[in-house]
């Protein structure tokens, strides 16, 4: 069994059956049995993760919830609506509250695990998606398999993969760069709005990197301003605008744009956005950090 299957198995009692594709960017082709493999009360165990994540603003609820979604997942592990709830717990646990904490181990792990299960969604619920990848089709025939109801379930894949590939190495991220790119492309096709503006903030952070390694700094700013357009309000944005686009800016220009946007989170109500206040609360806290670190960026 291959680590990846390891991980599923753990997270929701699923078997998984290799079918002999061994890297990441295969996983799809695993063929998962979606028998139950937990007796239950799926209600009971949904209402007890919603009502837990209502109260994520400690990290200990987020940790219940996540352990109620691991159950329902178990009891109906067809139902894909529950994987991407439980994804976006396990990112906003990497990437929140263990990147904060600099527990960079288990926040790879929590990365990974967010990974996996929105893979796993996409190949439940897109089989010609899923046949289009394992039979070796280009990227334009793949991605071209997506459909609009698959959009969150690839974007909660694709912002995991990107969050993971960069915590494990710059080869992971290298490897990983072209297929999270096609992906992000495909959902400003299907629902350019989705969360917040998402797509054009992954390609803000993107173009400060590609072409590698000094990036293109005119197309990053393109982006994150139609981002911030687009969703002014979701402080997540700054924050990234902030930490990956300002350093490649000239001193002046670069320490002004920096420290409005991190000033510019810091200072926004805390329920700016009603719906985020606890995702919001961790991204004023790491705009606190970058803050404090300005003279040492510029």
């Amino acid at each position: 069994m291959t680590r990846n299957a390891i991980i599923i198995v753990a997270l929701t009692g699923m078997v998984i059956v290799s079918t002999g594709c061994p890297s990441r960017e295969q996983s799809l082709c695993t063929k998962v049995d979606l028998t139950p493999r937990k007796a239950g009360n799926l209600a009971e165990a949904e209402q007890l993760a919603e009502a837990a994540y209502l109260r994520r603003g400690d990290v200990k609820q987020l940790n219940r919830a996540i352990k109620h979604w691991r159950d329902a997942v178990a009891i109906a592990p067809e139902k894909t609506e529950n994987y991407l709830k439980l994804s976006r717990a396990l990112y906003l646990l990497g990437d929140g509250y263990l990147r904060l904490d600099d527990e960079e181990d288990a926040m790879v792990v929590a990365l990974e695990e967010a990974t996996n299960l929105a893979e796993s969604a996409i190949s439940i619920q897109n089989k010609e998606f899923r046949n289009a990848v394992c039979e070796g089709a280009d990227v334009e025939e793949v991605v071209g398999k997506l459909r609009a109801e698959d959009v969150p379930a690839v974007y909660w894949y694709a912002g995991a993969l990107g969050k993971w590939s960069l915590a494990s190495s710059i080869l992971v991220a290298l490897k990983n760069k072209d297929k999270i790119f096609a992906m992000m492309q495909r959902i400003k096709e299907l629902d350019p709005a989705y969360w917040y503006g998402a797509v054009d903030r992954y390609l803000g952070a993107y173009y400060t990197k590609i072409p590698f390694p000094s990036g293109d700094k005119e197309l990053s700013l393109k982006h994150f301003k139609a981002s911030l357009e687009r969703a002014p309000k979701y402080l997540a944005t700054s924050v990234l605008m902030a930490k990956m686009l300002a350093p490649k800016l000239d001193d002046e220009e670069g320490r002004k744009l920096y420290k409005e946007r991190l000033e510019y989170v810091i200072n926004a109500p805390k329920d700016i956005i009603p719906e985020l206040v606890p995702e919001h609360a961790l991204e004023k806290k790491k705009a606190q950090i970058l803050l404090d670190e300005i003279d040492d960026k510029f």
